[in-house]
């Protein structure tokens, strides 16, 4: 929720300001290296974050390639090589030929907020699918299957006669309150507003399904897989089947009204019909498309459309923007860190602090107490370090320089894509 938040300010500074940006990959957690990349993907089947390969060019530069996995699927790539990006199945294409060179490459692990926001700011990354056929309807084919079908990878008929739509899906988390619960454990949560969230990865393809509870009944509900998303109606047997499979990992997250407007907002196709208490927006098809297909068919009306303001349009199409009190709710819901993102960014701070202190030679032995607290709108991280110095004969051989440790946890502190003031106290026992 935190990385949504950044999502947020970014995205309108690109959207009023006009300003092009190059794709720059949030930092995962750093876990090891090596030099195969394909012993690599082996050995990260159940990795969410990407793996970086790199190899050295001939004018001393760097080629570097990004394999981006969500629970041990690949699920997006991006090259670059100083002069160029690339993106989708030209990245992968280029990334394979990397593989065939001398290289190393780097495993980072993502916690799912981060993974969601690279996915919002730079989609095309995660287009890695056959192209789409482009739809001459507006109108849903569904076809009508009961929810106790079974699950498979070779039941394919429902997903190739679903209308998906190939777009970023971010769902935004709630306070988790069971991750990775199994499937009948989810349904002792229910109660209030819950979001239920189940991921199920078959013959290396992966299924994720979404669905918004009202007390025991779903109101809300989206399915993802490699084809696209599928929003409410349309969803609902392909989201019932993951839910319901014994294979599948769920996590459970406590909700809120604020969510639930924003993704009604957003999404108004995630509405269940017997559910749905607004007006959704005439059409299913993209947004441009449709725009297109209105000035297409009032030609006689065309000079009149093109001078329209983006505004005026939107207003005469029957789009409605979300209010600043929607958006303010959004924010503020949003930007306060739970108990979760703060313990993990104090996990990711404590092992980045272990590691400078292991490769001090004159320490002998070290503690390092870290806590990550966010007040007043302020994060701070507050360490604790207490070094016992090697010695000889009760001597201390070598003089810690306290302060150069210091500077090096400063660094690493004030590096991280959030604001955080550190709060450092080194003592030499």
């Amino acid at each position: 929720m935190l990385y949504l938040c950044i999502y947020i300010v970014v995205y309108f500074v690109i959207t009023y300001t006009g300003i092009k940006m190059s794709i720059s990959v949030i930092e995962g957690n750093y876990i090891k290296m090596g030099n195969n990349c394909n012993e690599i993907e082996q050995d990260a089947m159940n990795l969410t974050g990407y793996l970086r390969i790199s190899v050295k060019k001939n004018n001393g530069g760097f080629e570097d390639g990004y394999i981006f996995m969500k629970r041990g699927q690949k699920i997006g790539y991006y090259h670059e090589d100083g002069m160029e990006e690339s993106t989708g199945k030209k990245a992968e294409e280029l990334i394979n030929k990397m593989k065939e060179q001398e290289h190393t490459v780097e495993v980072y692990e993502y916690d799912d907020n981060k993974l969601n926001l690279m996915k919002e700011m730079f989609g095309e990354i995660f287009k890695i699918g056959a192209p789409k056929e482009k739809k001459n309807t507006i109108k849903n084919t569904v076809i009508t299957q009961s929810s106790n079908s079974s699950y498979s990878s070779g039941n394919n008929n429902l997903s190739l006669n679903k209308d998906y739509t190939n777009i970023v899906l971010n769902i935004p988390d709630g306070a988790p309150l069971n991750m990775g619960a199994n499937v009948e454990e989810y349904k002792q949560y229910l109660g209030g507003y819950k979001l239920i969230r189940a991921f199920n990865k078959d013959d290396n393809e992966y299924k994720e399904a979404y669905i918004i509870y009202d007390n025991n009944t779903p109101i809300l509900m989206a399915y993802e897989d490699g084809n696209g998303v599928l929003f409410g109606e349309s969803s609902k047997d392909l989201a019932e089947q993951v839910l319901n499979s014994p294979n599948s990992i769920v996590d459970v997250f406590d909700y809120n009204t604020d969510k639930i407007n924003i993704l009604k907002e957003y999404y108004p196709r995630m509405s269940l019909k017997q559910n749905q208490t607004f007006t959704e927006n005439k059409g299913n098809e993209d947004i441009n498309e449709f725009m297109d297909s209105l000035l297409a068919n009032n030609k006689k009306n065309k000079e009149e459309e093109e001078q329209l303001s983006k505004d005026e349009l939107l207003k005469k199409l029957g789009i409605h923007m979300p209010g600043d009190e929607l958006i303010d709710n959004f924010v503020d819901s949003l930007c306060v860190p739970t108990a979760e993102e703060l313990s993990n960014l104090k996990n990711d701070f404590k092992k980045s602090i272990e590691n400078i202190l292991s490769k001090e030679e004159g320490i002998s032995s070290y503690s390092a107490d870290v806590l990550v607290d966010y007040e007043d709108g302020e994060y701070i991280c507050k360490c604790n370090i207490e070094i016992n110095p090697k010695k000889k004969l009760g001597f201390i051989k070598q003089k810690i320089n306290t302060p150069h440790i210091a500077d090096k946890i400063k660094n690493i502190i004030q590096d991280n894509i959030l604001n955080i003031k550190p709060e450092i106290d080194i003592i030499i026992k």
